[in-house]
């Protein structure tokens, strides 16, 4: 019969939850800015409600523009984004929405972005069914890219054991 052997190496648990925190707020961060980056951009009101919130929670589209129904154009500017932060241990779950009224228009989930002619109002708007595309395809690089750059992190990368 095989003999079991137990080996314990000093602060592997606290280490493992650190790079488990690290990558939850990484990936979310990184998720938000790309989500800032690739979706539509007028006022800048939709690119600044992005928001970031522990847990599995549901996010209210219950804010109203402060522009009213023709907002004047702004140039792009993308805002930071304020990430809780991942303690503890155990899972990490964040839930990442946008709060405005509009935003299933503005996700392509409800049709209404595309002028009477079926196309998008100006060239520089993100293509149709973005958002989607984004979750599909984009989001899993994401998470890789992500999960990358928080290996080389020092704190992470030169765990030589502790107490």
């Amino acid at each position: 019969m095989a003999r079991v052997t137990t080996v314990k190496i000093p602060g592997i648990r606290a280490y493992v939850d650190n790079i488990k925190n690290e990558l939850s707020e990484n990936a979310a961060r990184d998720i938000v800015i790309d989500l800032k980056i690739e979706g539509p951009y007028w006022s800048g009101e939709f690119e600044a409600n992005w928001v970031v919130k522990r847990g599995a929670v549901g996010g209210g589209a219950n804010k109203a523009s402060s522009f009213g129904e023709f907002p004047e154009r702004k140039q792009r500017t993308i805002t930071d984004i304020a990430i809780p932060p991942a303690k503890g241990k155990g899972d990490i779950t964040y839930s990442i929405f946008n709060r405005m009224k509009y935003r299933d228009i503005a996700l392509d989930l409800k049709p209404g972005r595309l002028n009477k002619s079926g196309k998008l109002s100006y060239a520089d708007q993100p293509p149709q069914d973005w958002y989607s595309k984004y979750v599909q395809t984009r989001l899993r690089e994401r998470l890789a890219e992500s999960t990358k750059k928080v290996a080389r992190l020092p704190k992470i990368k030169n765990f030589k054991g502790g107490k």
